[in-house]
């Protein structure tokens, strides 16, 4: 049998799961916040790292810190599954407060701070539209005090009903990192309107004029979108959904002028990030193998009978980091490995490129070929996730060393202004 060895490997990941990745963050220069065990933790301001709230059922998404780094801010999916947006002072972590809405967040959409310090964020509307009329989601802004008072801003249409999912706990780990299907939704602040996703599933963007509503398509198909440092430009992929696969191309949007570059790739992007010098970072998957191959026919019953259903493959693949600079076009390999997916890549500066990755579906596979993993059993998902458990590193982008910062840490959050 081909690629594993015992259980031993398997073993030991959910002891690591179990015992939490605390230990293992390092110091990157800057404090961050991480997930680590359901829980929400900060690194790089005391001695020691302080676990800022407990998890709840639902977990956390859409941590952001202010531009001064002095707040944080996150949603917190709450056991009943509704929503709460929160605030904290880094001079006091432990004390969370909560910012008093005036309704229900909407599902998907991140918060994000303005220029100017307030939270930015999507409210589903008080009543829904009848017959013909469009869904339109509400944009807020807040003084991120929990006594203060949210203001509407604007209404936009918004596409909605979405659905779906995945039995690969490696697509759960990936698109926690990512979103949806790799697709993360955008609402930003500019000085030329806000950026914002048009549908539920991440693909199309527009530009929202907040005082007249008008709305300027930026590409019906664009997603994953990021916004430059000097939040003037937008990147985003151009998506295509073939039979193979996800594909799509790498643009370039002039905010001030609506125009729209394409640029060209040496390979097909998955995930997009600008750098602080103002080159992109574009990782890529490309399938190098299949984890099911070798498989004995009692081996192949047994990953049947483990998840429920006949899987026939499991793709490998092969990672890499792209750093481009879109105007010369020179495009450099800055990374290669194995594993499943890259998940998000926060530049920190010139020299150092955070990213996550998730490995391949190996040591899950062997879970299920020993009889360790059983999809019907009460702990399967969190065992599950435990084998596919995601590793942070830092790049050194000028010698291409990496460094581990630990196995677990989950949509990790550096401050990138130090």
């Amino acid at each position: 049998m081909k690629c594993f060895r015992t259980g031993a490997l398997f073993i030991m990941l959910i002891i690591l799961a179990a015992l939490g990745a605390t230990a293992y963050a390092q110091d990157i220069g800057t404090p961050y916040a991480v997930v680590v065990d359901g829980d929400l933790w900060v690194y790089g301001i005391d001695d020691e790292p302080v676990m800022v709230m407990e998890g709840t059922q639902g977990g956390f998404t859409s941590v952001d810190w202010s531009a001064d780094g002095s707040k944080l801010a996150f949603v917190r999916y709450n056991d009943d599954f509704s929503t709460s947006l929160i605030v904290v002072d880094v001079d006091d972590l432990t004390s969370p407060t909560e910012v008093v809405l005036t309704g229900r967040l909407e599902a998907g959409f991140p918060i994000s701070f303005t220029p100017d310090g307030q939270l930015l964020f999507a409210q589903t509307p008080a009543e829904f539209p009848s017959g013909d009329q469009p869904y339109q989601t509400e944009f807020y802004t807040v003084e991120p005090e929990n006594s203060a008072e949210p203001q509407l801003v604007v209404a936009a249409d918004f596409m909605v009903g979405c659905g779906g999912g995945s039995s690969i706990p490696a697509d759960w780990v990936y698109w926690r990192e990512t979103g949806f299907g790799g697709n993360h939704l955008i609402l930003e602040w500019t000085d030329e309107g806000i950026v914002y996703s048009t549908s539920c599933a991440g693909v199309g963007t527009a530009l929202l004029n907040p005082e007249t509503g008008a709305v300027a398509e930026l590409g019906t198909s664009l997603a994953r979108a990021s916004l430059s440092p000097d939040r003037t430009q937008l990147a985003g992929i151009g998506i295509t959904y073939t039979d193979t696969g996800v594909g799509g191309t790498l643009e370039i949007v002039n905010l001030a002028t609506q125009t729209v570059e394409e640029v060209t790739t040496e390979a097909v992007p998955d995930q997009i990030a600008w750098g602080t010098d103002g080159t992109l970072f574009y990782s890529t998957r490309t399938e190098s193998g299949n984890v099911l191959e070798d498989l004995t026919p009692e081996q192949m019953e047994a990953v049947t009978t483990g998840i429920g259903s006949e899987v026939p493959s499991l793709p490998a693949y092969t990672l890499t980091i792209h750093q481009l600079d879109p105007e010369t076009g020179d495009d450099t390999v800055v990374y290669t490995g194995e594993g499943y997916a890259i998940g998000r890549m926060i530049a920190l500066d010139e020299e150092t490129l955070v990213f996550s990755q998730i490995p391949n579906l190996n040591a899950w596979v062997e879970g299920l070929v020993e009889g360790t993993l059983n999809s019907l059993s009460a702990d399967y998902t969190s065992q599950a996730e435990a084998a596919v458990a995601l590793e942070v590193f830092a790049l050194n982008l000028s010698d291409g060393t990496t460094e581990s910062l630990g196995t677990g840490l989950g949509q990790i959050m550096p401050h990138a202004g130090g």
